[in-house]
């Protein structure tokens, strides 16, 4: 679906990105990861166009990416960053319609089919009761459902998701994610940047880890999240066991002052 050829992107004179090719999977889940400054969100808004990448290419569905006109581009990738000041007094449900301006244009009215998709989308993810309350009179939970419907309200065939988890709790975490992955089991290709890497490893089908800026290791949780791997990358001691439910592999940090106890011993 999205192909990544040789892509580099720098900051001025500081290269951020270098050299970074790989094939999203039409149908997969694919996770982003590795440690703050990686750049792991420069390469989401690489894939969303809001910066244009200093050599490589960029495909989607065998297009160049950026020969595609952004109306359309809209239509088919959505795009949900790790925080949104809202700063007007928008309701939920306003915010959520806002999702089908690249069909109605900026200035258009919603059609009785625009209304349709707004209405089914906000019953998924069980926001109909929240449609006519202000995006701040939201918990965090909430305004996370919120915004998430708007990107499917695009009815995208590739969701990109930056820390979609940020803020939130442990259940409201498991909740968001289940929804992704009833999306993604719905036939909407997903690629989302995770910090918890014991998520990344439960919900999604492959994973991209990143260590400044290139990538270190690409493939299933499995094959990626290993003890040498998340040492080498994250520059922390660590174990990694199978969960024993999912039999996904589980990483445990461990503590310098446990490590320094444990030596003394």
């Amino acid at each position: 679906m999205l192909s990544i050829e040789k892509l580099n992107f720098s900051y001025g004179k500081e290269p951020v990105l270098k050299n970074l090719s790989a094939d999203i999977r039409n149908g997969e889940l694919l996770g982003i990861i590795g440690p703050n400054g990686s750049g792991k969100t420069t390469l989401l808004k690489l894939l969303t166009r809001l910066l244009k990448p200093s050599s490589g290419r960029l495909s989607l569905d065998g297009t160049n990416a950026y020969e595609i006109p952004a109306g359309e581009y809209a239509k088919k990738v959505a795009y949900l960053p790790s925080s949104i000041d809202v700063s007007f007094s928008y309701t939920a449900e306003e915010f959520v319609s806002m999702g089908r301006f690249p069909y109605t244009g900026r200035y258009g009215s919603l059609a009785v089919s625009d209304r349709k998709v707004i209405g089914n989308t906000m019953e998924k993810f069980e926001i109909r009761r929240y449609a006519k309350r202000k995006i701040w009179e939201l918990s965090d939970g909430e305004k996370q459902r919120v915004f998430l419907a708007q990107t499917v309200a695009q009815e995208p065939s590739l969701l990109i998701l930056d820390e979609p988890t940020s803020h939130l709790d442990l259940g409201h975490s498991f909740r968001i994610l289940d929804i992704i992955k009833e999306l993604n089991t719905g036939g909407i290709t997903v690629i989302a940047v995770l910090h918890d890497l014991n998520i990344a490893s439960e919900y999604c089908s492959r994973l991209i880890l990143l260590k400044n800026g290139e990538i270190f290791s690409q493939g299933t949780p499995e094959e990626v999240l290993t003890y040498q791997n998340v040492e080498e990358v994250y520059q922390t001691r660590a174990l990694v066991y199978k969960n024993p439910f999912s039999k996904k592999p589980y990483v445990f940090g461990i503590p310098a002052s446990l490590m320094s106890s444990s030596l003394q011993r």
